[in-house]
């Protein structure tokens, strides 16, 4: 915290980020969920060539 002189262009920016990563947080949340749930209905799709270990298409 004491690394930084703290203005008001700072603080307006940090408060920007933070906002920023958890909309961004929370999107990916409920994409995941949607992957979740959606995908056992879908029609087979290819696997991603890196491995996510997530996303098998069946809950296990």
């Amino acid at each position: 915290m004491g690394f930084f002189s703290i203005n008001r262009k700072e603080t307006f920016w940090r408060k920007e980020i933070e906002e920023w990563m958890k909309r961004m947080l929370i999107l990916s949340f409920i994409v995941l969920l949607l992957g979740i749930v959606v995908d056992p209905a879908w029609p087979h799709i290819p696997e991603p060539k890196f491995p996510t270990g997530i996303h098998q298409g069946n809950l296990g």
